[in-house]
């Protein structure tokens, strides 16, 4: 038997794998489009994240790279700090020993005659004993705690003053400029405030140091800027400050060097080619005026020193050293009051004064100070007076004791300078100042030639 099949037709068959099939090219165009549209939105929002995660990470470095320079200047301040209380308590305790050294040596050699055998012997100890003062200066000035007595100081002027000096001591070898800007300020061009005598020899100092930079000869220049504008430091003023750059051509530095630049004693020079305490005593100088002292340098590319002090203001008193007298006899019959807690300083007043004719009284302190005014029967014509002492220092003695002795006249001395009285009380008062140490013959002087400008008054 015959099976027939019957099958329902629905047209050809396609072939799925077949190119032939019908498709809708403009939907596939547009939903190709739709994704890239996407694609690219993604790409730059990536874009954007990756962007914002540099950004964030350069970010990061940059505070990273400030706290980590604000905290090696830390390190750097704390570690001068410490040199500087180290270095100024040696020092301060060194300068009233030397005093009495040199001061008895003095006795001695006037005491000598002009053949004796002993004289040579004493004049050994006398320039011992000055040149032990003149490291405790320096030691002091880098410490910031030597007495100073600053005043308004113009500085081109000061270079000027210290060309012919400079050049002399550099030698034909090493060219010398001194750039001397046009005032950009109006009225007179600004001044430092900053005890000249330091002052001049921090310059010294900077151009003693560039010419052993330079043994085969270079070219030194001093560079003034009247008008810098710097941002505050710790105890630095920010705003108005005059820039000095000292630049020479010489070997410069490494960063070993650098590093240990402005420290006392410490000297890339042969032995006995210097102390190691020009550029430590820069730095004390420097800052002790409320400035900065800044250096760059690389081995090959010479080295560049700058020094910012900020402008002198109307407040800003000038200190006055004690007058010196101009009488051929420093001789005198007056009555004077000294007041140490330091016995060989007394001793050594009293010895100087009383030869010369005075009529001397003592004190170790400002108790017994003010005893001797109160009961002493006589005029006392002249009060020296220690600053710092114990239980009352002697501003506050001279206050007390102006009550009892109005006429008297006041000199006051002091061999250290880091001290909240002396930088607050002292820049108002109208004393003359004696800084420790101090010979014999200019304490007669000093004491004469106040006393000679009151009867002249």
């Amino acid at each position: 038997m015959t099976m027939v099949v019957v099958t329902e037709s629905h047209g050809p068959k396609s072939d799925p794998c077949s190119h032939d099939a019908p498709l809708d090219g403009q939907k596939l165009v547009d939903q190709l489009q739709a994704r890239v549209a996407v694609l690219e939105a993604s790409n730059q929002s990536l874009a954007v994240e990756v962007a914002s995660h540099q950004e964030n990470e350069a970010r990061l470095r940059l505070r990273e790279e400030e706290q980590a320079q604000l905290q090696a200047q830390l390190v750097e301040a704390q570690k001068m700090e410490a040199l500087g209380v180290l270095a100024g308590g040696v020092a301060h305790d060194f300068n009233n020993q030397l005093m009495i050294i040199s001061s008895y040596a003095e006795f001695l050699s006037e005491a000598l005659s002009s053949d004796d055998p002993l004289r040579r012997e004493v004049e050994t100890i006398q320039a011992a004993a000055k040149r032990s003062a003149s490291i405790t200066r320096q030691l002091l000035a880098f410490s910031r705690r030597q007495v100073v007595l600053p005043r308004r100081v113009d500085p081109i002027e000061t270079l000027v003053n210290l060309e012919r000096m400079l050049r002399r001591m550099l030698g034909a070898n090493i060219q010398l400029e001194l750039r001397q800007p046009q005032p950009q300020v109006q009225g007179p061009p600004p001044k430092v405030f900053v005890d000249p005598g330091q002052f001049e020899q921090v310059l010294i100092n900077l151009a003693v140091n560039a010419k052993d930079a330079m043994p085969d000869g270079g070219r030194l220049v001093f560079d003034v800027d009247l008008d810098r504008v710097v941002e505050s430091g710790p105890d630095q003023p920010g705003g108005h400050h005059v820039a000095i750059e000292v630049m020479d051509t010489g070997q410069g530095m490494d960063r070993a060097t650098l590093s240990r630049i402005f420290e006392p004693f410490f000297t890339t020079k042969g032995e006995g080619r210097g102390t190691g305490l020009g550029l430590a005593t820069a730095y004390g100088v420097i800052h002790q005026a409320k400035g900065r002292i800044h250096v760059d340098s690389k081995p090959g590319h010479g080295t560049c020193f700058t020094i910012l002090l900020p402008w002198a203001t109307p407040d800003m008193k000038d200190y006055a050293d004690a007058p010196v007298a101009d009488r051929t006899t420093l001789d005198g019959t007056e009555t004077l009051l000294v007041v140490d807690d330091e016995p060989g300083i007394r001793e050594i007043a009293r010895r100087t004064l009383s030869r010369q004719g005075y009529t001397v009284l003592t004190a170790a302190n400002a108790g017994e100070a003010l005893l001797h005014a109160e009961r002493y029967a006589g005029p006392i014509d002249l009060v020296l007076t220690d600053i710092i002492m114990p239980l009352m220092n002697g501003l506050e003695l001279v206050r007390r004791l102006k009550h009892h002795r109005p006429a008297a006249q006041v000199i006051l001395m002091t061999g250290f300078a880091d001290h909240d009285l002396l930088r607050q009380a002292l820049p108002q008062q109208p004393y003359p100042l004696m800084r420790k140490p101090f010979s014999p013959s200019e304490l007669a002087a000093h004491v004469r030639a106040t006393l000679d400008a009151e009867q002249h008054a």
